[in-house]
């Protein structure tokens, strides 16, 4: 066995880091992992990162001290730079948190996910009632063959969230599709929109690694829509969820969603008394029907909070148009994208500045509405594209946002689904 590591050079996360290779074999190098001990340390896809403070118990192991230069070389020479797809290890029989696998390149999403309407909450024994978890909506397969994720527009995002990845060793004899959230939780323990801002746009795998430790995340799972080769969602929502019970034990990084049979104005008061996002209804005998807003499923919210499609923007000082002082927002009905006012507040310089590099400028105004010009400010026009999360205090008489606040962009929704949602009620009808 030829085992390789060089001098720890390159600094993270506060101290020296070093590669460990193998010259022969990938799986002589992970046996050699699992013999060290190293707690959870990715495979990189031909080589393990390892902290200096592991460096002389690889020595003492075996592995031979090497110029980096030299390593290189000896991995090109021995056909091993380009490692297999989809490899993975364990470290003492556990799941490491290498980046998620797609499970196939094949990008379409097992299923589109089943979406709740905006509602009054309902009441009866024929209900149920869940958190509406603060998050990124997310369908994930795992097993035997890797873990796959997507967001809700069908789009891979297992490579975001290495969290996932040791669902792969959960599910090692069996293949399951998960309905769920992907969470991000704040100082008090709670989910955290804001936060998740910092994990759900990254795409470097530097980057993500680097952030997983600041902001780690939860996958909150509230479905199961296929076990092994038996589609489930034609099952009525309680029979999916007590296999759902059967087939998932919380994780490190996933958990299972707690389901109330009763007491939803109880709950609702709880959701409002912690500033939660608010709480989803659901019929004890719907069926899951992908891609769509059903109504058996109903969300709830306490306060006055909504997705808004993007469709402008005012200069900032000075009238630049390389900088934001506020959005333009609206939603979408029959006539079409209908202006609903600008926001301002609850915009940072680091979103402002992603903002910018997101827009498509616009020679027209995509709303149907006059946009009241902004005194002193510049109006600039963009594709309606990028959606954003917007908390505001009510609806003006002029069906404008009174006090809006800008919460974060919400890259999982697709423009065209945006509507107007009811106002909310804790009232049960």
């Amino acid at each position: 066995m030829a085992i390789l590591i060089d001098k720890p050079l390159w600094w993270f996360r506060g101290e020296r880091w070093s590669h460990l290779v193998s010259d022969v074999s990938y799986d002589e190098l992970h046996a050699f992992v699992d013999q060290l001990g190293v707690p959870r340390r990715a495979f990189q896809g031909d080589h393990y990162d390892i902290p200096e403070r592991y460096w002389q118990a690889c020595v003492d192991l075996g592995a031979a001290p090497t110029d980096s230069r030299i390593l290189v070389k000896r991995l090109r020479a021995a056909g091993l730079r380009k490692p297999p797809k989809n490899r993975r290890a364990t470290s003492n029989n556990q799941p490491t948190h290498a980046a998620a696998p797609d499970r196939a390149k094949d990008p379409t999403v097992p299923f589109k996910p089943m979406k709740a309407v905006a509602g009054a909450l309902p009441v009866g024994d024929q209900w149920v009632y869940e958190l509406k978890w603060d998050g990124m909506r997310a369908v994930v397969q795992a097993g035997p063959g890797g873990v796959g994720a997507w967001s809700s527009q069908g789009n891979a995002i297992g490579h975001r969230f290495p969290e996932l990845a040791p669902l792969s060793h959960e599910f090692a004899s069996t293949d399951v599709v998960l309905d769920g959230e992907i969470v991000a939780l704040g100082e008090d323990g709670l989910p955290s929109f804001g936060r998740l801002q910092g994990r759900m746009h990254l795409d470097r795998p530097l980057d993500i690694q680097r952030r997983m430790a600041e902001i780690p995340v939860v996958f909150v799972v509230f479905d199961l829509l296929r076990l092994d080769n038996t589609k489930t969602i034609s099952l009525p929502y309680q029979q999916r969820r007590q296999l759902l019970d059967s087939a998932v034990e919380a994780g490190e990084s996933w958990q299972l969603s707690t389901v109330h049979t009763s007491g939803g104005a109880d709950l609702l008061a709880v959701v409002r008394d912690a500033g939660l996002e608010g709480v989803v209804a659901k019929r004890r005998d719907s069926v899951y029907t992908p891609g769509t807003r059903s109504q058996d499923w109903v969300k709830v919210k306490p306060r006055q909070r909504q997705e808004f499609v993007v469709a402008g923007y005012t200069s900032g000082p000075g009238g630049h148009d390389r900088d934001i002082g506020s959005v333009l927002v609206g939603y979408y009905d029959e006539a079409g994208l209908r202006f609903s006012g600008r926001v301002g507040s609850g915009l940072n310089a680091t979103e402002v500045s992603t903002l910018l590099d997101l827009f498509e400028p616009a020679n027209d105004s995509a709303f149907v509405d006059p946009v009241p010009p902004a005194p002193g400010r510049t109006t600039f026009f963009v594709a309606p594209r990028e959606v954003v999360e917007v908390a505001f205090g009510e609806w003006t008489a002029d069906n404008n946002l009174r006090h809006p606040v800008y919460l974060g962009r919400r890259a999982d929704v697709d423009p065209r689904t945006v509507r107007r949602e009811p106002n909310p009620t804790a009232a049960p009808e």
